[in-house]
């Protein structure tokens, strides 16, 4: 068991039958921002950031729900209760299942 992990996050990923992976949260440097051709943010405040950071990299940085054309920032639920971990959780998910299949 991953301790590093709320056990929010832990009971939501094992309800949605998701396992619970080793990844760790790296930092974005210019190789990574070069690399990819799109970089999805949480909220408006981190994508303004990456883009004073990279601006020749303006087009490929958005956030999660702007590129999924649902609007508003996803904020970090780390600290609130377990409903608020399963409302951002839904967020997400709705969020990325419109990236993926924008995608595809």
């Amino acid at each position: 068991e991953n301790s590093s992990v709320p056990q929010e996050v832990i009971k939501i990923l094992e309800k949605e039958g998701i396992k619970i992976s080793n990844n760790f949260p790296r930092q974005i440097d210019r190789p990574f921002v070069e690399l990819n051709d799109l970089i999805l943010t949480m909220t408006k405040e981190q994508k303004r950031k990456l883009i004073l950071l990279f601006p020749e990299y303006e087009n490929k940085v958005f956030t999660l729900s702007e590129y999924a054309n649902l609007g508003g920032d996803i904020y970090d639920p780390y600290g609130k209760d377990f409903l608020f971990y399963e409302m951002i959780f839904k967020q997400i998910k709705r969020s990325v299942d419109v990236v993926i299949d924008k995608l595809v």
